[in-house]
């Protein structure tokens, strides 16, 4: 079993690797000092302020989001069918971001770094006028819509002849590689009948490494 001094020396060993301020104090007894039997310990939350528990590239917690609040944007759908998805291109502002690249203007999140992160979407959305009742599907895709996250997904059944308002939220864990680029994609389940957005938020921020 470690002496106190050797738990000492390995707990000091691993404060100061992570940026900590250690002063040992020694017991003096009569003059004499001995063994180091307590640390001070200064600038410890200071020196955790970086990023210790995930890897790759930058330093501190990434996280980022695009927006749009009350742009009324009509989504054009062509064919009925989630092979005839279309991306959400109604996002126009750059939420908070850090070591992620939000892009507002290419409607999507590109990844800085690889790991584990929480994807939240929410969503306003209207039914226009001349449509019917039907059912529109959303999900989040990486790489032009190259890749679906299935757990990432919603339906919402609206109903027909305009004024049906309606919110959907989807939120899931997704594996991120760098570089990867991170789109809200829709369609309509029943027909070709276009979808309104309203309000509309995609965010991600890293919750482990990969």
């Amino acid at each position: 079993m470690a002496t106190t001094a050797e738990a000492i020396d390995a707990l000091t060993e691993l404060l100061a690797a992570v940026g900590a301020d250690i002063l040992p104090i020694v017991d003096d007894v009569d003059g004499a000092a001995e063994e180091t039997k307590y640390i001070k310990i200064t600038n410890l939350f200071g020196a955790l302020a970086v990023d210790l528990t995930f890897t790759a590239s930058g330093a501190g917690l990434p996280h980022a989001e695009i927006y749009a609040a009350s742009v009324s944007d009509t989504i054009t759908i062509t064919l009925a069918g989630k092979a005839n998805k279309v991306q959400v291109t109604s996002f126009d502002a750059n939420g908070l971001s850090n070591n992620m690249t939000p892009d507002h203007a290419q409607d999507h999140i590109t990844v800085v770094k690889a790991g584990i992160y929480l994807c939240v979407v929410s969503l306003h959305i209207e039914t226009e006028g001349a449509g019917g009742a039907d059912t529109f599907g959303f999900s989040i895709y990486k790489n032009d819509g190259g890749v679906e996250f299935p757990n990432v997904h919603a339906h919402r059944l609206m109903a027909g002849g305009g004024g049906d308002v309606g919110s959907v939220g989807i939120s899931g864990l997704i594996d991120l590689a760098v570089d990867d680029t991170i789109e809200l994609w829709c369609w309509n389940e029943n027909s070709a009948d276009d979808v309104v957005i309203d309000d509309v938020a995609l965010s991600l921020i890293q919750i482990g490494g990969t």
